[in-house]
C-alpha cells in the first residue's frame, strides 16, 4: 500500500512538470518552416539545418508602433506563427504603445506568465488575485513589472507623453483574453447580463454593439434590406397594378420571402386606376425583376449571416 502511494505521488509530480509549461526541446533550435507546425500541440516541422541562417533568429517587425484603437492602445505580438525562430524555445513577446491616456483594458494570458518592461513613458499597471486583491503601481521606463499567469491585469499611460512597453512570456502561445469583450461580446444571454450588472436591457445592448461590431454590421444589413425591399414592394406594386389594361383592381401585395426571417411584413391593399402606356409597363415590369431580385438577394445574406 505503500509502494502505491508513493508511485501515485510521483505520478502527480511528473504531470504536473510536464504540463506546468511548453515541452522542453529536443534539438537545439526547430526552425518552423509552417504556422501549422508552430504549435505545442503538433509534431514540429523544422526546416534543414544545414539551410538555417543567422536572419532566421532576427525580427524587425517591432520597430515601429502600430496603429491606436479606441482605447489609445496598440499591440504588436511576436509569436513563432510570425518569427520562425522562437518556434519551441518557450517563449514570445508583444510590443504594447500607449497614447495619452491610453488603455489596455483588463485581461489575463491563461498559459504564460508576463513580464513588462517600460520602454518609454509612465504606466499604471497591475493585477488582481483570486481574492479580489490589487497590485497596482505607476511604473516608470526602466522598471519592470509581473504579472502571474492567468491573472487579470491592466495598464494605463498616466505620463504626458506616449509610452511604450516590451512585454515578454514564458509561452510560445500565452492565449489572450479580454474581460470586456468575453462578457459583452461572447454571446452570454443577456437577461443573465441584466441580473449580473445590474443594469437594464438597453445598457447591455449598447455595451454589445460596442464589443460585438458583427452585431452593427448586421443592423446595417437589415436597415439596407429593408430599405430596399420598400423599394422593390413599391415598384412590383406599380408594376401589378399597370398590368390591368382598364378599370378599378384591389391589389395586396405580400412580402413573403423576408418575413421568413423576422425582419417584417408589407401589405398593401389599395384602389387605383391602373391604365398606363405600353411604354410605362414594359419599363416597370423589368424593374420589378430587378427589385424583386434586389430585396431577394439580401434577405438570402441575412439568412445566411
Amino acid at each position: 500500500m505503500q509502494k502505491m502511494s508513493v508511485v501515485l505521488v510521483l505520478i502527480l509530480l511528473h504531470s504536473h512538470m510536464v504540463f506546468a509549461s511548453d515541452p522542453d526541446p529536443v534539438l537545439d533550435f526547430c526552425i518552423a518552416t509552417t504556422k501549422e507546425s508552430a504549435s505545442c500541440n503538433r509534431k514540429p516541422s523544422c526546416k534543414n539545418s544545414s539551410a538555417v541562417t543567422v536572419e532566421d533568429f532576427t525580427f524587425s517587425g517591432i520597430k515601429f508602433p502600430g496603429n491606436y484603437s479606441q482605447t489609445g492602445f496598440s499591440a504588436m505580438s511576436v509569436n513563432s506563427n510570425v518569427f520562425p525562430g522562437l518556434n519551441s524555445l518557450g517563449m514570445s513577446f508583444v510590443r504594447a504603445d500607449f497614447d495619452v491616456g491610453g488603455i489596455n483594458v483588463p485581461h489575463f494570458h491563461p498559459r504564460a506568465t508576463e513580464t513588462a518592461f517600460v520602454l518609454e513613458g509612465r504606466i499604471y499597471s497591475g493585477f488582481v488575485d483570486t481574492s479580489n486583491r490589487v497590485f497596482a503601481k505607476v511604473v516608470e521606463k526602466g522598471e519592470v513589472m509581473v504579472f502571474p499567469r492567468g491573472l487579470v491585469h491592466f495598464q494605463m499611460n498616466v505620463g504626458d507623453t506616449p509610452a511604450t512597453i516590451l512585454g515578454s512570456f514564458n509561452s510560445q502561445n500565452p492565449g489572450l483574453q479580454k474581460i470586456p469583450a468575453a462578457i459583452f461580446g461572447s454571446g452570454i444571454r443577456e437577461d443573465l447580463l441584466e441580473k449580473a450588472f445590474g443594469l437594464s436591457a438597453n445598457e447591455i445592448a449598447k455595451l454589445r454593439r460596442r464589443f460585438v461590431p458583427h452585431l452593427i454590421e448586421r443592423e446595417s444589413r437589415l436597415q439596407s434590406c429593408q430599405l430596399i425591399s420598400v423599394i422593390a414592394l413599391s415598384i412590383v406594386f406599380i408594376g401589378y397594378m399597370s398590368c390591368t389594361n382598364f378599370g378599378v383592381k384591389n391589389a395586396l401585395v405580400s412580402v413573403k420571402y423576408l418575413s421568413r426571417y423576422n425582419t417584417w411584413m408589407s401589405k398593401v391593399d389599395r384602389t387605383t386606376m391602373s391604365y398606363f402606356p405600353q411604354r410605362i409597363r414594359t419599363t416597370t415590369q423589368i424593374f420589378i425583376c430587378w427589385g424583386y431580385a434586389e430585396g431577394r438577394g439580401h434577405a438570402d445574406n441575412l439568412a445566411e449571416n
